[in-house]
This record gives structure tokens, C-alpha cells and sequence, in this order.
């Protein structure tokens, strides 16, 4: 549909005017204008509105402007459409805006910022660029800034089956993960709120007390030098890296309080607190300073980015072992793991994850159809991952997978499809040879609704996946209802009636034409010789810079076959899946240097690999190396001392205040970076009664995110608190919590 109406533009940026970021727009205008005098009036904590998926914060902290934003992106589909009253679950109270006022429009504004249909100084998409500034050669392509990247609900899983032989149901155990551009991995967006540390702490005892310790521990013994082994080759596997002498002296006091209990008690305490470290829920791209002022990754980070790159997990005894004797860090060395990870079966089911991702297919369990049973849902998922994963094998190109004629058919898609027989089947001669995967029965289910074929659907499936045009989201105040049904009139008469619309017909242009391709495939990706009582015409055209027409969905599938910016889309959906990066980097820079070293499916890991992004960093001049850099070598070869354990330090009570007596705060350092650091807290219970714990600490910097307590301000000497679950202490009670904080 068209622009953003009314005020839609406000708060933008175009020609030689300066940008006004997002966080600056919410901050400066949406706030003052729209959100503090209409909504924060119910939308806050303890308000009316308190129980709904918008709760605000004056932003006039940085963290109550963080949280602002984060709500406002949680909800920025229904922004408009909520508060003028257009959402089909109406407003639940306060007064209802007029869609062409003021206010909406600073609404819309924001709205189309956070969906992608502005960028982040509220230029509209294809006006200006919506990524970082491409080098005008593109002949290198720069490296990003340091990072550290929260694990995915699906590296965490998969990284405690790995390691600890123990099933994780990351879907019922912890809030979904924000997906960006249909990906759920998006290091930036991948943050650990309070709720989700709770989840995190509940799924390490669960973890802790489940796994089977005579499998992960390495030593028979059972006594505290059993335990010394075992945290430092233990926690090895778990941080990815060798332990420092801190660390394991903390991990040994957890041990020494809990080995009343026994030693293998003491050890499922020290498990359940290794599962909580930021050390085991984020992967470090930190990396070494080197002589040029850049950071290199150690070999273990190195390890790190290949083994979750590749395999969705963690990485395995032989890639530590290179990366402790610094063997990895020979070019030789590092091609051959490559090459053995990739030959593994998990590099294939790591493709067949991201095509589900890449063409929507995770919403195939749960499309609304009548007559799609599970049994056929389940036949459908698995004709595409078959298909998959022989193209993967055999070395295919991406021609292939668009235009191939051999397909894998279940049993309960044969008559579905109209296969001679199930297993593998040639379709050449029939009606969906050429077709490819764009002719799975999954991918036309998925792209279509309940009523019918929507050439709207399969058009979006192609322009925004496979072409990387994603378009914005129509106007609030747009009525976007598909077009009647008419027995009168076919698919295409109907859409191209309704594309005719002024206010529609900048996106439908773009969108229609290729979704009329499909129209011999109903809304079960069944085929149809008629469209109701109507001939069907499934002539199409992509529409653009470069366009083509085309006859049928074998002539658009054998069009996207040829064209330079469908691979270069594919590369670019791969930086977005296999690396967890996004438009915060010069990401056609980086996909256009991808592509052009991909032939086969499979070689794209490869080009990934090759980026400078991958091993360096860039970095401000007073950032510090990586946690545990002086244990990992710098060559191949180079020895490097193992550390003694270092006594944690005795906790210090901080200085008379809003604080609870006896209850003792203990900060353990943890990551740190030119722009923020994040730390370790214990509240220690030292009386002999039971309390309810507060205490003061004088921050370093700007509270950002913290969790499991609360506090009393963000800045300077504040005051922390327990919650429900940890706020009240037994005598020796302790309670462990944590926080990030930016700095200036």
C-alpha cells in the first residue's frame, strides 16, 4: 500500500537534513507530544494499562528510554491501529485518536521506523539506503565492531544436548526470542530481560539436577580435587574457553559452601551456577588487541563462531584442542575443521533450519486450513528438508533449488501433489516441473489464505526473500481487506481491481504481478487447470530496476534463477542467519563479496568464513582484551601457563544507607568493553534470622539491564532490591543477580 500518510514522515531525515535517530525521536517528540499526555496515563507500571504488551517509562533515563523502545517495538504492528481504533480487538479505554491527527501520525512514524519501513533516521525505505554506508570500491570489507552475542533459544538447546546429554524445550521454557527480518538470532536484539533470567535460572537448577554427572565429569573421585578438575575441563566446555584463576576459585567457594551436602550435590550447585554465567549465555566476539590497533578473536572465539555457524552449537573436544595448543589459528588447520564440519549431518540440518527460516516455512504447523490435517503438515515440512538436504549434499546451486524438477513426496502428499508414487520423484513433463522449491506443497500453503490462492502473499514471499525488497506496511488508516470474493470475477480480476486503488497501488505493482504467477495453485498448494468457473492466467512480470515477464511459476522460478540480486539476496539472507547480523552493518558490502564466491548451495560458508568480519574487530582505544585472553595462545604452538585458583575476595558491606543490615553485596566483575561491562552480584544473608535484603552500591556508568532484582535509580549510589522469589533470605542465604550499564 502507499506512503505513510499524514504525519507519517515526522521526525525523518531527507536530503541534507540531519538524522534524527530512533531513540532521539522517541525521546525529543513522540514522548512529550503523544506518549506522555495520551498513554502513559494507563500504559506504565501501575497503571490501568500495566497488564497489556505496552508498558512505558519516562524516558528521560537512558533506561527508561530503553525500555520505552523496546516496548514500543514489541507492539509497533498494531501502534496505529490500537489507539485510532482500528484494531480488530478494538482499545480497551482512554481516548481514541483521530487517524488523521497529529498525534497518529508521530504514531505511524515510529511505527514504520521500528517495522523496516523507515530507516533509522525516518528516511522511507528506496528513498535513501537503510544500511551503513557502503564503501564506494566495496573492494574490502570492513570488519564490525566488537560484539557480544546472547546464545539463540536453538544454540542454547542444542549446546546442552551437546554437552551435557540433556533435552531442552527452549519453546516452553523461555519467552521467544524477537525475531528481525524472520530471524530469531539477532545478536543485537538477543537480550536477557528479567523475566528471562528467571527462566534461565529455573531451567539451570532443572538442567543441574538431571544430568547424569558420571558422563560429564572427569575424574572418579570424589573429593575437592575431583572438583578442581572438573570446573576447569567443565567449565572449558561451558565458557568455550579456559577458566581464569578467579574464576575457578569462585566456582570452587560455590562448591566449598555446598559440600555439606556431599559431593555430588556440591557439584550440581556449581553446574546450576556455571548455566547462569554471562561466560555460558553469550558467545564472546571480542577478541585480542594487535599491533594495528584492531582486535583479533582468540582461537577459541574463533572455534566459537565456526562451530555455531555451521552445527547451531557448541564446539566440540577436537576444536578446543586445536584452539588451546593455538593449531586453529593456522590457515591449513582452520580449512580442514572447516571442511570436517561441514561434512558432518549436522551442517546439513543447519541448512535445512535456515531455509525453513528463509521462506517463512516456520508458520506452516499453524496456518489456519480446512482439510490440512498434522499428518499433511508434517508431510509438507519434510518434502521440502529431504529436498534440502540432497541439494545440500549433492553440491547443487541455488538454480537447482529454484527450478529442479526431483522432489521427495511422503506418502501423505502423494495425492496431494499428484506424484505417480511416493519417494523420490522426477516432475519433468508435468504440470509443476520447473517449479522447484517454490513448488513445494509447504511453500504454497504457507503463502496463501485460508480462502483461496492470495497472489499478495506469494508476491511478498518473492519480493522480500528472494529479492530482498521488503516493503513497508500499509497506512493504519488503510482499509487492507483483500478484495471481496466475486464468483463473477477470477483471483486476478479481483486483484488487479483492487491494486487500482491510489493508495494501494505503489506496493501491489511491485507485489501482484509476481504473485499471479502462482495462480494455478490453490491455498493447499494443490494444482487447478480452473480458478473457480475462470480460464486462470498466470502470466506475471517482476516489476523494477531489472524487469522480466514471465509465464507461469516455472518461468518465474527459471527468471529468479538467472538474476544477480536473487544471489546476492541468498547471501544476504545467510549473513542474517549464519553470522546473527543485520542492517547495522554494510550488509550489501558484505553479501555482494559472499556471493560472488558462492556456486554451489553449500559454498557459502565458506565465503562467510572469509569475511574479515569473521576474525577481526574493530574496537575504541581504551577497550580491554577478551576475558582469559593470557591463557589462549597467540600461535600455533605457543604454551601458555594454566591458572592456580585465586579465593574470591571477602565480601565487603557497602556504607551505611537504604540498606538492610547484614545482608553483604559482593560484585564479581565480568565482561567489559570501550562502551559498557556487565558484572556478577551475591547478596549474602550474615545474621542468624531471616531478612527481606536491600542494598546500596555506587554504580560505574548507566544502569542498561538487570536482572533478577530491582533498583532505586540507574545512575550514581543506588539501591537494589530482591523480587518475589529472592528477596527474602535465610540465615547464610544468598541471593545471585546482575546488571549491564553503558558507559559515557
Amino acid at each position: 500500500a502507499g506512503g505513510a500518510g499524514g504525519a507519517g514522515g515526522a521526525g525523518g531525515a531527507g536530503g541534507g537534513e540531519p538524522c534524527v535517530e530512533t531513540a532521539d525521536f522517541v525521546r525529543d517528540t513522540l514522548w512529550p507530544e503523544v506518549l506522555g499526555p495520551v498513554c502513559a496515563i494507563c500504559h506504565v507500571p501501575g497503571g490501568p494499562g500495566e497488564g497489556t504488551a505496552l508498558v512505558l517509562q519516562d524516558p528521560a533515563t537512558d533506561a527508561g528510554l530503553r525500555v520505552t523502545v523496546d516496548a514500543l517495538t514489541a507492539v509497533a504492528d498494531r501502534l496505529v491501529a490500537k489507539p485510532t481504533g482500528q484494531h480488530p480487538d478494538a482499545h480497551g479505554g482512554g481516548r481514541l485518536l483521530d487517524p488523521a491527527s497529529p498525534e497518529a501520525g508521530l504514531l505511524r512514524a515510529v511505527a514504520e521506523r521500528l517495522t523496516g519501513a523507515r530507516d533509522a533516521c525516518g528516511r522511507p525505505i528506496g528513498d535513501t539506503p537503510d544500511v551503513p554506508e557502503v564503501p564506494a570500491d566495496c573492494e574490502s570489507p570492513p570488519p564490525g565492531p566488537r560484539a557480544l552475542r546472547r546464545l539463540s533459544h536453538v544454540e542454547y538447546a542444542n549446546t546442552v544436548r551437546d554437552l551435557l546429554g540433556v533435552a531442552v524445550d527452549a519453546q516452553g521454557a523461555f519467552a521467544a526470542d524477537r525475531v528481525v527480518e524472520g530471524y530469531a538470532n539477532h545478536g543485537p536484539s538477543l537480550t536477557v530481560t528479567g523475566l528471562l533470567a528467571d527462566q534461565y535460572r529455573s531451567e539451570a537448577e532443572r538442567i543441574a539436577q538431571v544430568v547424569d554427572l558420571n558422563q560429564v565429569l572427569p575424574c572418579a573421585g570424589r573429593d575437592r580435587a575431583c572438583a578442581d578438575a572438573s570446573i576447569r575441563q567443565l567449565g572449558r566446555r561451558l565458557f568455550r574457553r579456559p577458566l581464569t584463576g578467579a574464576e575457578i576459585g569462585r566456582a570452587l567457594a560455590i562448591y566449598d559452601l555446598a559440600a555439606d551436602g556431599g559431593f555430588e550435590d556440591a557439584m550440581r550447585w556449581v553446574l546450576t551456577a556455571l548455566l547462569q554465567s554471562p561466560h555460558f549465555l553469550y558467545r564472546t566476539e571480542l577478541g585480542r588487541r594487535g599491533e594495528d590497533g584492531a582486535f583479533t578473536l582468540t582461537s577459541f572465539e574463533r572455534a566459537t563462531a565456526l562451530s555455531y555457524l555451521v552445527w547451531q552449537t557448541t564446539p566440540d573436544d577436537t576444536l578446543l584442542e586445536l584452539a588451546a595448543t593455538g593449531d586453529l589459528l593456522d590457515p591449513q588447520v582452520f580449512a580442514e575443521q572447516l571442511a570436517r564440519l561441514q561434512a558432518d549431518p549436522r551442517a546439513v540440518e543447519t541448512s535445512v533450519r535456515f531455509v525453513e527460516r528463509w521462506l517463512g516455512l516456520t508458520a506452516l504447523p499453524v496456518v489456519p486450513r480446512e482439510g490440512l490435517t498434522p499428518a499433511v503438515r508434517a508431510a509438507m515440512a519434510e518434502q521440502t528438508a529431504e529436498g534440502v538436504r540432497a541439494l545440500w549434499a549433492e553440491g547443487a546451486d541455488l538454480a537447482t533449488l529454484l527450478t529442479g524438477d526431483r522432489t521427495f513426496v511422503p506418502p501423505a502428499l502423494v495425492e496431494h501433489v499428484g506424484a505417480p508414487s511416493a519417494g523420490w520423484v522426477d516432475l519433468a513433463g508435468g504440470p509443476r516441473a520447473g517449479m522447484g522449491v517454490l513448488g513445494h506443497a509447504g511453500v504454497l500453503t504457507t503463502h496463501a489464505k485460508p480462502s483461496g490462492s492470495a497472489p499478495i502473499y506469494r508476491g511478498l514471499l518473492v519480493r522480500d526473500r528472494l529479492l530482498c525488497e521488503p516493503l513497508p506496511p500499509p497506512p493504519a488508516n488503510l482499509n487492507t481487506s483483500p478484495p471481496p470474493v466475486d464468483p463473477t470475477r477470477s483471483t486476478r480480476e479481483r486483484y488487479q481491481q483492487h491494486a487500482e486503488d491510489p493508495a494501494c497501488a505503489g506496493c501491489h505493482s511491485l507485489v501482484d504481478p509476481i504473485g499471479f504467477a502462482f495462480e494455478h495453485f490453490d491455498g493447499l498448494g494443490r494444482y487447478r487447470e480452473r480458478d473457480g468457473q475462470h480460464v486462470i492466467d498466470d502470466s506475471g512480470e517482476i516489476v523494477g530496476d531489472d524487469p522480466q515477464t514471465v509465464e507461469g511459476l516455472a518461468g518465474l522460478a527459471a527468471a529468479l534463477a538467472g538474476r544477480e540480486d536473487v544471489a546476492h539476496c541468498y547471501a544476504e539472507q545467510w549473513l542474517r542467519f549464519g553470522l546473527g547480523v543485520g542492517d547495522e552493518l554494510p550488509l550489501a558490502c558484505f553479501a555482494t563479496h559472499v556471493a560472488h564466491d558462492v556456486a554451489a548451495l553449500a559454498d557459502v560458508i565458506p565465503a562467510l568464513v572469509a569475511l574479515p568480519h569473521f576474525t577481526t574487530r574493530t574496537g575504541g582505544a581504551a577497550e580491554l582484551d577478551v576475558p582469559g585472553a593470557e591463557l589462549v595462545p597467540t600461535a600455533p604452538g605457543e604454551p601458555v601457563d594454566m591458572p592456580d585458583p585465586v579465593a574470591p575476595p571477602d565480601p565487603v558491606e557497602p556504607p551505611a544507607g537504604d540498606v538492610t543490615p547484614g545482608a553483604v553485596l559482593e560484585v564479581i566483575p565480568g565482561s567489559r568493553w570501550d562502551t559498557g561491562y556487565c558484572v556478577q552480584a551475591i547478596v549474602t544473608n550474615t545474621t542468624e534470622a531471616e531478612l527481606t535484603w536491600a542494598v546500596a552500591h555506587d554504580l560505574e556508568g548507566t544502569l542498561d539491564n538487570l536482572w533478577s532484582a530491582t533498583a532505586d535509580g540507574d545512575q550514581g549510589r543506588i539501591v537494589l532490591r530482591g523480587l518475589d522469589w529472592n528477596g527474602t533470605l535465610a540465615p547464610g542465604g544468598r541471593a545471585d543477580f546482575g546488571w549491564c550499564a553503558r558507559l559515557p
